[in-house]
């Protein structure tokens, strides 16, 4: 501002202010390990440009499990929710669909996410979440972050369900409110 150069502040202060809203979305109430996984997944899909959705009604941070199964589980779904995103765009060149939704509702912890996808063969969707080495991703992937999620809700007594209807894969995981 001293040097006049006006347009260039307000550039800076905009940067700064989308900077601040990006962040705050995400980690409003959650615990410093859980914000910045949520952070960088949320970063990471802006700058494919995405437009991600997270909706957590409550923080992630109060399911009843250790930080570092919240960032395992957190991370794998959506680092495989925006890999999905990132190849559907490109074979489409629309805007993929990237949706992160959180609510406790009678005792339950209820995470749903939901992403566009290129259709996955039947023989892949009958294993997945439940065998190691079964990928959509191709031959540098190992498929190991479906089974990761898998045996980690499965530690906690938890549920987890899947669909994959009109080029949108949809997981939903139900997990108690108590240990």
């Amino acid at each position: 501002l001293e040097k006049k150069e006006y347009e260039e502040a307000k550039s800076y202060l905009d940067q700064l202010v989308g900077t601040y809203e990006e962040t705050n979305l995400s980690i409003k109430g959650e615990k410093g390990v859980i914000a910045g996984i949520l952070n960088d997944m949320y970063r990471r899909a802006r700058n494919l440009n995405m437009s991600p959705y997270f909706d957590l009604d409550v923080p992630i941070s109060s399911l009843p499990m250790k930080d570092v199964d919240m960032v395992s589980l957190i991370g794998n779904l959506l680092s495989n929710a925006i890999d999905a995103c990132e190849e559907w765009k490109d074979e489409r060149g629309q805007t993929p669909n990237l949706a992160l939704e959180f609510t406790k509702r009678s005792g339950l912890y209820i995470l749903e996410c939901r992403n566009s996808s290129l259709p996955i063969p039947p023989s892949i969707l009958d294993q997945l979440y439940h065998s190691f080495g079964v990928t959509t991703k191709g031959e540098q992937h190992e498929g190991l972050g479906t089974k990761i999620i898998h045996d980690i809700i499965k530690s906690y007594n938890g549920f987890l369900d899947f669909t994959y209807k009109d080029e949108q894969f949809t997981v939903k995981i139900k997990m108690p409110a108590v240990i």
